[in-house]
């Protein structure tokens, strides 16, 4: 049996120097809405079961709903399995966290997790899947309109049956309105509809909404993932390749307007890796994460004392 350190009931797990025969750790992800950190250090997890873990924090799997920190640590990941992450990193609006540390990554793996955090084209595949998703929400409007709907006639003709009830000594009633539905009448039914329909269903949301899109040349990009803020990609087979990408990175992320709630990348370690340690792109990099820090350090402050 493996050994298994439970850091926080529901909230954090943790395997360290263990290793799994069937490398199954993906199970640990599936139907699980209320965990928050996996590491996973030094468990031998390969290209394979980093892609399984991969495709778990999926957007709209359970497990993407939840996890904000995975620890990959000393593993044997190479470029295949970066690949997969960042096809994850694509759509997965939760991870805060991501450490690959110590692992099998080039230039190549690492541009692959580069690629998710700025802007990037949109898929034929997520069009699609951006398309089911506006459907499926259009289909529950229309469900709950009709239902609001319902509810706000029957309790209108229960008011107008009681009205016309016969009393024994009637009362004259002010700005009574006449029998029949009007056009008057049926604007405020709309109104009424519309408005109870908006405690039980928001505007649409979602990772490729406008908000998270621009149209460029007829097609849509996204302005991609600003809720990674920490990535780990120390002692790994980097180069000055990863080095000049990173700034350019940074560089998008500093002339974008970030969605509600995202900071962008405020910390990425590289040491350990075969990269010059003094140059014109590291300390633009430097410049720019202590900028972002600066400012999400000033806007955490403003949101307390507007609260406060």
């Amino acid at each position: 049996m493996q050994r298994v350190d439970i850091s926080a009931v529901h909230q954090g797990l943790r395997y360290a120097s263990n290793h799994v025969v069937e490398g199954n750790y993906s199970v640990i992800l599936e139907n699980v809405s209320c965990l928050q950190t996996l590491s996973l250090r030094r468990c031998e997890i390969d290209d394979k079961v980093c892609k399984e873990l991969a495709n778990k924090l999926e957007y709209g799997a359970p497990a993407s709903k939840s996890l904000v920190s995975l620890d990959l640590t000393s593993n044997i990941i190479s470029d295949l399995g970066a690949e997969a992450l960042g096809k994850m990193l694509r759509r997965n609006r939760m991870l805060l966290q991501l450490c690959l540390a110590d692992n099998r990554l080039t230039d190549k793996g690492a541009f692959y997790i580069f690629n998710s955090i700025c802007s990037f084209a949109l898929s034929k595949d997520d069009v699609r899947d951006l398309k089911l998703r506006y459907l499926k929400y259009c289909f529950r409007k229309i469900k709950i309109h009709e239902q609001c709907e319902k509810e706000i006639v029957n309790r209108l003709k229960q008011e107008s049956d009681k009205e016309n009830r016969p009393h024994k000594s009637p009362k004259k009633t002010k700005n009574r309105r006449d029998a029949g539905t009007s056009d008057f009448d049926k604007l405020t039914l709309m109104e009424q509809t519309e408005k109870m329909a908006k405690e039980f269903i928001n505007d649409f949301t979602d990772i490729f909404d406008n908000q998270n899109i621009n149209i460029r040349r007829g097609r849509m990009y996204s302005i991609g993932n600003f809720k990674v803020c920490y990535l780990n990609l120390a002692y790994n087979n980097l180069s000055y390749f990863s080095v000049k990408k990173l700034n350019e990175v940074l560089k998008y992320q500093r002339t974008v307007n970030k969605p509600d709630k995202c900071k962008g990348l405020l910390k990425v370690v590289l040491d350990g890796n075969n990269i010059p340690k003094v140059c014109k792109e590291m300390a633009q990099i430097e410049s720019y994460l202590d900028t972002a820090i600066s400012e999400s350090i000033s806007s955490e402050l403003k949101e307390v004392k507007s609260i406060s």
